[in-house]
């Protein structure tokens, strides 16, 4: 047996589902603020990265050097 369920007017399910999408496009836009934060990070990381290994490469030139004198 079933039985009848009311699932509202239209306008009512049309404002839930807006509802719901502003919730998943703002949470969406969270996302890629913080995607871009990640990113910029990873970019001055990958620039501290390819300083340090200049540095070691001098340093590893300099020991080099110490060693043949």
């Amino acid at each position: 047996m079933l039985i009848p369920v009311h699932n509202g007017t239209a306008a009512a399910r049309e404002a839930v589902v807006d509802d719901f999408l502003d919730h998943v496009l703002a949470r969406w836009e969270d996302c890629e603020h913080e995607k871009e934060a990640v990113l910029a990070e990873n970019d001055a990381l990958n620039a501290e990265n390819i300083e340090l290994r200049k540095e070691l490469a001098e340093q590893a030139k300099q020991l080099a050097t110490m060693r043949a004198a």
